[in-house]
């Protein structure tokens, strides 16, 4: 059987694969993830199921489409007939660690299930808005992430949501003063969001991994749950179904496996993740509910 290796899924919240210097964008300052994708394998062309955070989530933790998994609306929850990936993980013998960056992704949703710890402490509100409460700062989910890895057991599952590159009109992000030096203005200062994630957050996380002894033993998946219109046709706003909304970054480095510096332009989706962590782990899935494809024979 394949060897339970430690799992870290991060989301990188509206990420868009087209903002990369990896793949050829000049916009942005992205060394990490150029690393990494040095280091694994790259998908192209990888979509999401929804240009939405909460029912890209729900497909990403149940392997299943909206019309399966049942949340299509805030104030809907996780079909409870699934069984999510944090729960088969964790049964396998898996520590598992949830933080999720916005209140929608709410325990009474369904998302906290199988997670022996699951925080939503420290999110900021935007002013003036009652109903969700997102976005914590670079620093605080760098060091909630560094505390639990220092602690955590192995195996370990973690899944680390961070919503600095996100856009939205009002965003609390703080972005430092050199970056809005450095970086356009253009869609709130997106490239500089991106390039700032990868320099104040990724690159000591990955330092972190690396200096525990985890690095190598440890499959990272880099991923985005929906991409953005930047201003291209933002009339049809921000839940569009055009490509620069749906089409999502998609990044594996799993060691021993992975290809290095392998780029596919094979089709995948938020949907594969599921059964690719379970394929590369040994993990047994369960059984005719996921809906995706295992990824794992395109990275090598």
């Amino acid at each position: 059987m394949t060897r339970h290796r430690n799992i870290l899924i991060v989301v990188f919240d509206c990420l868009r694969p087209d903002h990369l210097a990896c793949l050829g964008y000049r916009g942005t300052n992205t060394p990490t993830i150029d690393r990494l994708a040095l280091e694994g394998t790259t998908f192209t062309n990888a979509y999401c199921q929804a240009p939405n955070t909460w029912i890209s989530h729900a497909s990403l933790f149940t392997g299943c489409n909206p019309y399966l998994h049942g949340l299509r609306t805030p104030t809907r929850r996780l079909s409870a007939d699934l069984r999510v990936m944090a729960e088969v993980f964790r049964e396998a013998g898996y520590t598992t660690y949830g933080l999720p960056a916005m209140s929608l992704l709410s325990r009474e949703a369904g998302f906290a299930r199988g997670f022996d710890e699951y925080t939503l402490d420290g999110l900021r509100s935007e002013p003036g808005v009652l109903a969700h409460r997102y976005d914590r700062t670079a620093d605080e989910t760098l060091a909630r992430t560094r505390k639990w890895l220092r602690q955590t057991s192995t195996p370990f599952f973690g899944w680390i949501h961070y919503f600095g590159t996100h856009k939205v009109e009002d965003h609390l992000f703080d972005l430092p003063e050199d970056y809005l030096r450095s970086f356009s203005p253009y869609a709130q200062h997106y490239d500089g969001k991106v390039s700032f994630a990868d320099e104040r957050f990724l690159a000591p996380l990955v330092d972190e991994l690396s200096n525990l002894g985890f690095l190598d033993d440890t499959i990272i998946v880099l991923w985005s749950d929906h991409g953005f219109q930047l201003g291209e046709k933002e009339r049809w706003g921000k839940y569009s179904l055009w490509e620069r909304a749906t089409r999502v970054n998609l990044l594996w480095v799993a060691p021993g496996v992975t290809k290095p510096g392998t780029v596919t332009n094979k089709p995948a989706n938020l949907l594969d993740i599921y059964p690719t962590l379970a394929s590369l782990t040994g993990c047994k899935p369960p059984e005719g509910q996921l809906e995706g494809n295992d990824l794992s024979v395109l990275m090598k």
